[in-house]
Order: C-alpha cells, then sequence, then structure tokens
C-alpha cells in the first residue's frame, strides 16, 4: 500500500508515475496508469489575448465569449464534464510576461467538453488576457 501513497505523492509533483511511466510520445497525450491501471489524462490548451488557440492537446478551440471582457469558452475532443480545471494567466510564447492577474475556471454551461475560464486584474476587474488551460481526467 506504500507504493500506492508514493505513485499520489509522485504524481501531485509531477515525477513520473512509478507504475506503469508516462507517455512522453511528442504530440500524444501524456498518460499516467494509476494503481488500478485507470488512465489519467491531461489535456491542456494556451489561448492568447484575443482568445484565439495557440496549440494545446485535445483543444479544439477557443474563443471570448459575450459576456465580456476577460471571458473565454475553450472546447476540447472528449467529454471532460468529470475532469478537474486549473487555469493561469500567462503568454502564449517564450517572450514576456503578464502582470499579476487570476483566473477562475468552470465548466462550459451547455457543452460537457468545455471550460469557460475568465481572467482579471488583482483587483477583480475583468481583462483580456493570455492563459494556459490543463484539464486533468
Amino acid at each position: 500500500m506504500r507504493w500506492v501513497t508514493a505513485l499520489a505523492f509522485a504524481a501531485a509533483l509531477g515525477a513520473p508515475a512509478m507504475a506503469g511511466g508516462l507517455n512522453q510520445t511528442p504530440g500524444r497525450l501524456h498518460n499516467a496508469y494509476g494503481p488500478r491501471g485507470v488512465v489519467h489524462t491531461s489535456l491542456t490548451a494556451v489561448v492568447t489575448t484575443k482568445g484565439v488557440l495557440r496549440r494545446g492537446i485535445g483543444a479544439v478551440s477557443a474563443a471570448p465569449t459575450d459576456d465580456g471582457p476577460g471571458t473565454y469558452a475553450v472546447v476540447f475532443d472528449r467529454n471532460i464534464s468529470s475532469c478537474a480545471f486549473v487555469a493561469t494567466v500567462g503568454e502564449p510564447d517564450s517572450e514576456g510576461s503578464q502582470p499579476a492577474a487570476s483566473t477562475t475556471v468552470v465548466g462550459l454551461n451547455g457543452n460537457p467538453s468545455g471550460v469557460y475560464v475568465t481572467t482579471s486584474t488583482p483587483t477583480g476587474r475583468l481583462r483580456n488576457m493570455p492563459f494556459h488551460l490543463d484539464v486533468g481526467c
């Protein structure tokens, strides 16, 4: 049972899984096999300030919403309604940086394959900003 705890701890730290390893083939989904052979998938999206999908794994589209500045919809190629979502403001390329900001994430209402993302200033004002989104299933 200790190896299960060690596996969970290693996965939380981003280390390669001890049972089954990681599929690190470029351009493929990164899957870690858990204690009962369950495949865990990480889907990603990198979205520009204008809501354009720059790159990702499993992401099929991104767009600003009609809800105002700083609101985006990101859609993936599968049902992600039982997955976890994490986003952070960040540049889509390897240059520059963004000022302090925050994001919120929630499933996209009416679309089990989507995530609704907001980006805002430290004072809580919604503002268009680029972000990185990770969906763990």
